[in-house]
């Protein structure tokens, strides 16, 4: 009898804690919370009836940051003990949704006048994206955007973007130009040297076909660099 009512004044004690912590989201949002309390918070609605505030700081100890269990696999996320497929599924969703919103930010269509417009969508466009990858942005006549298509996985070079295959998009998209894109998940912005032979490959091959390079951007984090801006376009 009395494991019961003390298993009861417990369960009240955590649903008055959830209330009042939705209570202070609803007042004043997200901001004044640390990074635990909001990891706390979203495992609510993975783990109903037990307190998440020590998962929330295991995670974080586990992962180094917020952000990084944010980036984390579902995979990853369930070595954590505590940490069931439904909850990696949360996190990993949360993560993905939040992508698709900066992305819908940025639809076709859009006009790309110059590096800020095509920095801002590719930034939003390698948000979480933790393996280095690259993007071709195909632009028409009045440099509206008809598309944009990932074309290379891993590490970025000369070697690894398929010319040909870039080309081929190009033209099946009826581009008049393009401007390329990559990130840097090692979070280092300015180009390399083979960032800059590689742009170089890409505007001659591209030029063959009547279509022009018009910018390379590498993103890192929140920051990015346009190769035509710094006067790095060959």
């Amino acid at each position: 009898m009395g494991e019961a009512k003390e298993k009861k004044e417990v369960q009240n004690t955590h649903e008055g804690h959830r209330q009042r912590m939705k209570q202070r989201f609803a007042e004043t949002g997200i901001m004044g919370f640390s990074d635990h309390n909001v990891l706390e918070m979203l495992l609510f609605y993975a783990i109903p009836r037990r307190d998440t505030n020590l998962l929330a700081h295991e995670l974080i100890d586990t992962f180094g940051s917020y952000a990084a269990v944010m980036e984390a696999s579902r995979e990853e996320l369930m070595q954590v003990d505590g940490v069931s497929e439904h909850t990696a599924t949360l996190i990993s969703l949360v993560t993905q949704m939040n992508k698709r919103y900066l992305e819908c930010k940025s639809i076709e269509g859009e006009t790309i006048s110059g590096s800020r417009e095509a920095g801002c969508y590719f930034t939003a466009k390698f948000a979480y994206e933790v393996n280095e990858c690259a993007y071709a942005m195909l632009l028409d006549a009045k440099d509206r955007i008809i598309a944009c298509r990932k074309i290379s996985s891993g590490i970025v070079n000369g070697t690894d973007i398929s010319i040909r295959a870039l080309c081929e998009l190009a033209l099946k998209y009826r581009a008049t130009c393009v401007i390329v894109a990559h990130n840097h998940p090692s979070g280092v912005l300015m180009p390399s040297a083979e960032d800059v032979q590689c742009t170089e490959l890409i505007k001659k091959a591209l030029s063959v076909i009547g279509i022009r390079l018009k910018d390379h951007i590498i993103v890192a984090g929140e920051k990015y660099i346009s190769l035509d801006c710094y006067g790095m376009m060959p």
